[in-house]
């Protein structure tokens, strides 16, 4: 990649004799890598991370590890309250966690108030099992995740096998959870 992108510029500069003739040739190169870059960015390969030591509070009080083994996988939402695409998946999530035994589903609040998710659920009317109070983004500057929400996949071993970022449609939740059963044979 680097030669060939060294070809075309010294092309360029060679055939192209004016500076403005130079500049929009390179405009197209430079939008392309843009659109290349973003998409290694969005599809790229996921590095299997293992699951962080840090134990968490959970939105009841208890204390939660994350690495307790409960020989399932596990789907980590990482999201907020003040979120649209995190509001906008939550219900839907939320019925999926309560209607699938074959994976743990882990709700990870990035940095807001007990009293700020407690209203939230309960005005929308949410159940969910684990809400974990990650009050300072533990977990997504582990993953690396850039954004919210962020939706982990973890295999039964504790690793990272894929990351979802931005909102996510029942058709891609399920078909992540039934990967991690594929590759884990």
């Amino acid at each position: 990649m680097p030669t060939a992108l060294a070809a075309i510029l010294l092309s360029i500069i060679i055939v192209l004799r004016g500076a403005r003739l130079r500049l929009w040739a390179l405009l197209p190169l430079a939008l392309a890598f843009v659109v290349w870059n973003t998409a290694t960015q969005l599809t790229g390969g996921t590095q299997a991370i293992a699951l962080p030591a840090s134990a968490f509070r959970k939105l009841d009080g208890d204390v939660y590890s994350l690495r307790e083994p409960s020989g399932k996988p596990m789907v980590i939402n990482l999201w907020a309250t003040w979120c649209p695409p995190c509001r906008r998946e939550m219900p839907m999530i939320a019925e999926l966690a309560g209607s699938m035994d074959e994976a743990d589903f882990v709700f990870a609040n990035q940095g807001e108030s007990r009293d700020a998710i407690d209203r939230y659920l309960a005005d929308n009317e949410i159940a969910l099992d684990h809400v974990l109070l990650d009050s300072f983004g533990e977990l997504a500057r582990h993953y690396g995740a850039p954004g919210l929400p962020a939706t982990l996949f973890i295999s039964a071993d504790g690793v990272l096998k894929h990351a979802h970022l931005g909102e996510i449609s029942r058709e891609t939740l399920e078909s992540r959870i039934s990967r991690l059963f594929t590759e884990q044979d």
